[in-house]
């Protein structure tokens, strides 16, 4: 393990990194800190702007249609944290260099050694970059109860702004996703993970600030029924029914269990409408389920003769249904393939990484994003920690939006990848607080 400390400062146990106690008033705080940390923030800030809205935008490749633009503005945002925060105090690990490293590296040979190595290598720019920019630049930039408290409110108005472009695009067309982006799966990942703003607010002194997070939550949740209403999004309407659970199970403060227990109350009411107006999306021979329920099948048999490296982000997975019979009784092979020459994915993104980059990428990924998750239950179950901002705050959104990458491919989007990462960085440096505090 590598501790890494800003020069003249002392680590404490509320705002590591920023040498001010936690009592500070946020604005101060933020005045106090150097030039080049304020740079920083610019970027961030902008960065999650222009992922949120997708504006301003460029098309920068044209051989595919991957968002590159986005993705070269995270990797500036990580550039620049690299090289203006070095001295920040946190407590770098080295698992932490070596997994980015090594993901970095097996997605490099697996675009290289694929059918087509110049797309895929474009493919795999834009999916990891955002991803390890994320994650780094919260470990850089969000060190202290400061910093997180300025995401929080900074996630509080990309989650409004999300909501009402939302609202606009069901007014003018039906489509949630009118304004600001081309499907509605993203959409319903950006409300989800902006949840860590009212979540983390929940725990604030002030009644008015509760009452604030209470009722964007309640906006997010009614801007995810309205999608379900005009686009079938069953599977994001049940995510909070899972959340709510978890948080029964998890937290021992009860005024949050009384939360979830209204919350589920009123998501198990609300999914039963919503199937229920459309229960055509639930036919077994409808393409968002029998497409999903043949690509377990397809994606286990193209993995077993592609172990190593996969056969490349998004590469051509026509020439492999030449032997492959099709299981699923409600599709026929012709049609599935016609889909899978449409979609190129397994609708899935754990599977869709099995079959585009191989066992070991998908193993040692998908185990690091599920060990930082346990780490955050074991710090939700901590009785004598206080953590700002709790880390359910935190679990919940991630919990939501691995789910919601079950039935897309939420880390194939680099602005989704980007605000998914960023909650991840937040995980370690909240189990260090944590430590502190107990030994001290």
């Amino acid at each position: 393990m590598m501790v890494v400390k800003s020069e003249g400062s002392q680590m404490n146990t509320s705002s590591e990194g920023s040498g001010v106690p936690d009592a500070t008033p946020l604005a101060e705080w933020f005045q106090s800190l150097p030039a080049a940390r304020h740079v920083v923030w610019i970027g961030f800030v902008f960065a999650c702007f222009q992922a949120t809205l997708q504006t301003p935008y460029s098309v920068i490749s044209t051989s595919t249609s991957a968002n590159v633009f986005t993705a070269l503005i995270c990797g500036t945002v990580l550039v620049m944290a690299i090289l203006f925060l070095r001295s920040s105090a946190i407590r770098v690990r080295r698992a932490e260099i070596l997994v980015s490293a090594a993901v970095t590296c097996l997605g490099a040979l697996s675009a290289w050694f694929s059918d087509t190595p110049g797309p895929s290598l474009i493919r795999v720019l834009v999916m990891i970059v955002p991803g390890l920019a994320g994650y780094w630049t919260a470990r850089l930039l969000i060190d202290c109860s400061h910093s997180r408290k300025v995401l929080q409110w900074w996630f509080l108005a990309l989650l409004v702004i999300t909501l009402v472009c939302a609202a606009a695009g069901v007014t003018y067309s039906g489509k949630i996703y009118q304004f600001i982006d081309s499907h509605w799966h993203p959409v319903g990942s950006r409300i989800l993970l902006f949840q860590y703003a009212p979540l983390s607010m929940l725990g604030s002194e002030s009644s008015s600030v509760v009452g604030l997070a209470i009722a964007v939550l309640g906006l997010s949740y009614g801007g995810l029924l309205i999608a379900g209403r005009y686009a079938g999004m069953e599977s994001v309407v049940l995510i909070p029914v899972v959340l709510c659970l978890l948080v029964l199970c998890l937290s021992k403060r009860r005024s949050l269990r009384t939360a979830g227990l209204v919350f589920l109350l009123v998501a198990v009411l609300a999914l039963g409408y919503i199937v229920r107006q459309n229960a055509r999306n639930l036919a077994k021979e409808h393409q968002s389920v029998a497409y999903r329920v043949e690509n377990v099948f397809f994606s286990l048999h193209i993995a077993a003769g592609h172990p190593w490296l996969g056969i490349g982000p998004l590469g051509p997975r026509g020439p492999h249904l030449k032997d492959y019979e099709v299981r699923y009784p409600y599709v026929t092979k012709k049609v599935f393939s016609q889909w899978t020459g449409q979609l190129r994915t397994s609708e899935n993104t754990p599977l869709t990484l099995l079959v585009d980059f191989g066992l070991p990428f998908s193993i040692l990924y998908l185990f690091s994003v599920l060990y930082l998750g346990w780490q955050l239950i074991r710090l939700s179950l901590l009785p004598a920690v206080r953590l700002k901002p709790h880390p359910m705050a935190v679990l919940l959104p991630l919990a939501g939006a691995f789910l919601h990458f079950n039935v897309t491919e939420g880390l194939y989007q680099p602005h989704i990848s980007w605000f998914f990462h960023i909650l991840l960085g937040l995980v370690l440096t909240l189990k260090d607080e944590a430590e502190a505090q107990r030994c001290g």
